[in-house]
């Protein structure tokens, strides 16, 4: 659509309690680290990757989260349930702290988990697809596992308010991104005369193809009826059963939005994301940040 609307918009606000989060994938750049341990699951400081992508749905008011999991793994399954005898040990040991952090997601959220559905098609709409059955007549957010918007209120937080601002069929979080990242991403580009409304979204596009500087990464929120547009019957053995197709063919009759987010888009999907992941929050934490400066100072004093 060329403009926003409220007018014979159909996507009027709505309350979103519920998340869908995504723990499926091989993370085939993390090798070997990730041979059986998903990468979900690898630790930034003291907390696996997924543990501030369930921070964030919390601080956003979600009252319930499925996550999609292999079938093989499931370590992300069992870090968001309590352990009794660890429970128990740390209170012995008066180590109270540590079981606040323990149990600050688990009490506070209602998970359910699903197995993610192999026989579908491989690509990112694979997840989603496989948690269709627990999702009702209702908006939800959609959020990749790996992948947060990093910096105070950004994240859940901003897409939900860019959404209860302009009710929308799908809201994409967008970031800047320099033209080096450009051919690897998924960009928006933009309806005329909008610096929100968006046209379409290019998966990896051609140079020709991009006219703006905003990919679309991380978490999303969709409707129920993003299902009516996934057909994995349709796709192709050459193709990817891909999120992105499913909103171009929605954007042809319904509002598409994209929230812009003030925050930095932080992954551990390959080695060198990973690391400065884990630098950002040694530095942002107030018990780690002096230390940290510490040792940096040394080792960079020792090249």
């Amino acid at each position: 659509m060329g403009t926003y609307s409220l007018i014979g918009n159909t996507s009027m606000s709505r309350v979103i309690n519920k998340a869908v989060i995504t723990a499926a994938g091989l993370g085939t750049r993390l090798l070997p680290a990730t041979k059986n341990v998903p990468k979900e699951m690898l630790p930034i400081l003291n907390k696996p990757m997924i543990h501030y992508v369930v921070k964030q749905c919390l601080d956003a008011g979600i009252k319930q989260i499925i996550i999609v999991i292999d079938k093989d793994n499931t370590a992300v399954k069992d870090y968001f349930e309590i352990d009794p005898k660890l429970i128990s040990y740390l209170q012995q040991k008066n180590k109270l702290r540590l079981i606040e952090e323990i149990q600050e997601i688990c009490n506070k959220v209602e998970f359910k988990f699903v197995f993610q559905d192999t026989s579908l098609p491989y690509g990112n709409a694979r997840p989603l697809y496989s948690a269709k059955g627990l999702i009702d007549q209702e908006p939800f957010v959609y959020m990749y596992g790996d992948g947060i918007m990093f910096g105070e209120g950004a994240g859940v937080c901003e897409l939900i308010n860019h959404y209860q601002k302009y009710p929308s069929k799908v809201v994409l979080t967008g970031t800047v991104v320099p033209p080096k990242q450009m051919l690897t991403l998924g960009m928006v580009r933009l309806a005329e005369n909008s610096d929100f409304v968006v046209k379409e979204v290019i998966e990896k596009p051609k140079p020709d193809q991009i006219d703006s500087n905003i990919a679309s990464v991380c978490s999303y929120i969709f409707d129920e009826s993003i299902f009516e547009f996934m057909d994995p019957s349709n796709v192709q053995p050459s193709e990817e059963f891909q999120i992105q197709d499913a909103i171009n063919k929605l954007i042809q009759n319904e509002n598409v939005t994209v929230c812009i987010s003030k925050g930095k888009f932080l992954t551990n999907g390959d080695i060198f994301s990973y690391l400065e992941m884990i630098i950002e929050e040694a530095l942002s934490r107030p018990d780690t940040r002096e230390e940290f400066f510490k040792i940096l100072n040394r080792i960079v004093d020792s090249l």
